[in-house]
């Protein structure tokens, strides 16, 4: 018995659709990280079709349209929700030609946090160790701070707006030379974090915000800080 016209529509319809999620998204290997973050978004809103239009043919009459409509909607689940157990934290780091006290007193005024996906922004204390903020462009967040070291190191854990924990250290190199460093580990909330993760978008996001707070950093004059330095008489 020959399938309806219809049945066999739908049957190229999902073949056709497995294919394109397929080459959804490239190998990354070489590639220019901001290169592939913009296939692997525009890529997200194929998988999102292609996801909703596999369901549907699954309702489809005939046994070979089900079979490759299943392939389809399992291809596009697997781009979406990949999962990168053991994935190691995202370290990056840069050199400041300040000393090391005005590093840190410049980055305890928490004016922002970098958390690779995201940026957070208007940051103050609550109570204790609960501080909150808002995602630049987001929702709200709020964390704990894990360890306060003066003049070493800062470390934090999200708590709402996002999965993120965070730890920055100060190394001073000599007088006027500091050593800041940045890991940060990511849980994506979402697919399209995910990647963002994978694309290593994450990991640029992060260095260019140190690099942003190195360009601050070694703007301020020098004047206001050697006081500091001056050997009591």
């Amino acid at each position: 018995m020959t399938e309806p016209p219809a049945t066999k529509r739908s049957a190229a319809k999902a073949t056709k659709a497995a294919q394109v999620v397929k080459a959804a998204v490239p190998p990354t290997r070489g590639s220019d990280p901001l290169s592939v973050a913009r296939t692997a978004v525009a890529a997200l809103g194929t998988v999102r079709r292609l996801r909703h239009r596999a369901t549907a043919m699954t309702e489809a009459p005939g046994a070979a349209v089900r079979a490759v409509a299943e392939r389809a909607r399992q291809a596009a689940e697997t781009v979406s929700a990949v999962d990168a157990p053991g994935r190691p934290p995202i370290q990056v780091g840069v050199d400041a030609a300040v000393p090391v006290h005005v590093a840190w007193r410049e980055f305890r005024r928490l004016e922002w946090l970098p958390e690779g996906i995201d940026q957070v922004v208007a940051i103050d204390r609550v109570r204790g160790k609960r501080i909150r903020g808002r995602i630049l462009r987001g929702p709200r967040w709020a964390a704990e701070i894990l360890d306060d070291r003066d003049e070493e190191s800062f470390a934090w854990q999200s708590i709402r707006g996002s999965d993120c924990a965070g730890l920055i250290t100060f190394h001073p190199l000599s007088d006027r030379l500091t050593r800041i460093e940045l890991s940060l580990d990511i849980r994506p909330a979402d697919a399209r974090q995910t990647l963002m993760v994978a694309a290593r978008v994450a990991d640029h996001r992060a260095a260019m915000s140190l690099r942003r707070f190195k360009a601050r950093l070694e703007l301020i004059n020098p004047d206001l800080y050697r006081e500091r330095e001056r050997p009591a008489a």
